[in-house]
Formats: C-alpha cells, structure tokens, sequence
C-alpha cells in the first residue's frame, strides 16, 4: 500500500493509536507526510506487540520511525523495523529513528535493520533503533544493524539522543555511523545528557567530519557507562575523538 499524506501529520496504518495492537506485519510500502509519520503508527500512546514493518519507506519532515513516528509514555515489545527512513526537510529537531522516532515510553526485545538517513541535513537526533529518548524513556535489549548517516548533530548508531534519566540496558548497535555537524556522533549513542548506559556495546565504524565522536558515545554531559565497550573504528574528525567517548563532561 502507498500513503501519499502531503504535509500532513500522524500518519501511519494507524494514525494514533490509544489501545492495544499485536501480532501484525506489514511489508512492501510506502508512508510520506509531514510530523508523526511511522510505518504501522504515527503516534502511540497504547502498547504495540510482535509487530513490524519490511521492505518499507517512510518519510517525513519530523518525528519519523520505521515502526512509529513517536511512542508517547506507550510501550512498543517484539518488534522489529527493516526499513528505509528518511527525513525530507530541513527543520530544526528531526527526530528520526529507524523503529521510532522519538520515544518518551518502553522498548524491549526490538531491532532495526534498514538505512536510517537525513539526507536535508535538518537539526538533531538521528538514531539507528531511535532518534531521541526522552528523560522518561527505557530501552532494554534491543539492538540495530542500521546504517546511519545525518548531516547535523546527535547521530548515533542506536539512539541518536538522549536525555537525563533515561536508561538503556543489554543493547547493541552494529551499523555503520556517519555525520558532518558540529558535534555528537557516536557508534551507540550520538548525544547522551544524563543517559545511563549498562551491559551495552557497539561494533560499527564511526565517521564525522564534525567533532565530538564516539565509538560508544559521542558527545556526553554526566550520567554512567557500566559494562560497556566498542570495537568499531574511530576517525575521520578534526577534534575530541575517542575509542569509547568523544567528549564527557
């Protein structure tokens, strides 16, 4: 199926969903609109179970996932997205994820495996699994396979941000990373503000012509790694590079 949404918001198969969703796949689509766009939800505030989404293309101005645009306090468990997800427009806060775009609920058993790309180089938060993790936002076991590349700040291999209090465990990025902003590009995570990090790793190989790179962070303000490594390589950067974080202040 294709959806041609225009510049319009919250669009998906659902557009915003409250309720209870499972056991449904989606393949071989196309969803392009404006805010709040995801392959099978554009906003979900409900719980989504064994559900995913393949072969797609997802587009949109802001607030992009291959399985949700934004999961709003809902919980998304056994998923996966493997997808092409892609931001069309230069704003300030992207937010695109190659599962959900921006997440402020919970995640668990979930992956992503596609390209994630904002290719308009728009503003921020650019992820592999999610572009930015709200301070009330959990991510536990999942991981991403995803390429990503974006052309501002706060790209990362899984998350592309993440604010204070968030915590992620056992979870792993794979894929390549690649940025030319300022700062905050990381094989995990890009930009991390308080995130807490726990039996986590990354493997893929991180680039940017900008600074502040990671191979497990990039860019981070306070918060805890436990447990954690990176094996990927590193480079490509004028200042601040590091085999696990760029920067931590």
């Amino acid at each position: 199926f294709t959806i041609n949404g225009g510049g319009n918001n919250y669009l998906g198969l659902f557009g915003v969903l409250s309720g209870s969703l499972r056991n449904l796949g989606l393949e071989n689509f196309t969803v392009s609109g404006g805010n709040f766009v995801g392959g099978l939800v554009g906003w979900n505030s409900g719980s989504i179970n064994n559900c995913y989404s393949k072969s797609a293309v997802i587009s949109g101005i802001a607030y992009i996932g291959g399985l949700a645009g934004r999961n709003d306090f809902g919980s998304i468990s056994n998923c996966h997205a493997m997808s092409e997800v892609k931001a069309t427009n230069k704003v300030f806060e992207v937010c695109v994820g190659g599962l959900v775009g921006w997440n402020s609920g919970s995640i668990n058993n979930c992956y992503s495996t596609g390209t994630v790309d904002d290719f308009w180089g728009g503003n921020w938060h650019v992820g592999g699994l999610v572009g930015l993790n709200e301070s009330g936002g959990s991510i536990s076991n999942c991981h991403s396979n995803s390429v990503v590349r974006g052309y501002s700040n706060n790209i990362g291999g899984l998350i592309g941000c993440i604010y204070s209090g968030a915590i992620i465990t056992s979870c792993y990025a794979t894929g390549a990373v690649s940025g030319t902003g300022s700062g905050g590009v990381g094989g995990l995570v890009g930009e991390s503000w308080g995130g807490n990090y726990i039996n986590c790793y990354s493997t893929g190989a991180v680039t940017s012509s900008g600074s502040s790179i990671g191979g497990l962070v990039g860019n981070g303000w306070g918060g805890s790694i436990i447990n954690c490594y990176s094996t990927g390589a590193v480079g490509n950067s004028p200042i601040r590079v590091g085999g696990l974080v760029g920067w931590s202040r």
